[in-house]
């Protein structure tokens, strides 16, 4: 996932992350902590799932959708973060 912000100076207003080639999330920079905190609730939700003893009998079709999920929402944060911390220290 790849931070698609435009360079410091930009008077946009919304933040655009790049999830897969092809699909970018455009996230308004108003409401991005509280859809990053959407986002590690809902890791935090799925890390509960994978930890709680049901995931071995899980078929291997999903136990591979439930870390590529994980990735994926890890990356997000990662980006949401870096994006708020960027437009933190620009203001």
């Amino acid at each position: 996932m790849q931070n698609d912000n435009n360079h410091p100076g930009s008077k946009s207003r919304e933040i655009s992350l790049s999830v897969r080639p092809g699909v970018v999330v455009i996230v308004s920079a108003e409401v991005c902590s509280d859809y990053l905190e959407m986002k590690a609730a809902q890791l935090s939700a799925l890390n509960h799932l994978l930890t709680g003893g049901d995931f071995d009998a899980w078929n291997e079709t999903i136990k591979a959708d439930a870390h590529w999920l994980a990735a994926s929402l890890a990356e997000e944060v990662s980006q949401l973060v870096q994006s708020v911390t960027f437009g933190e220290n620009l203001g």
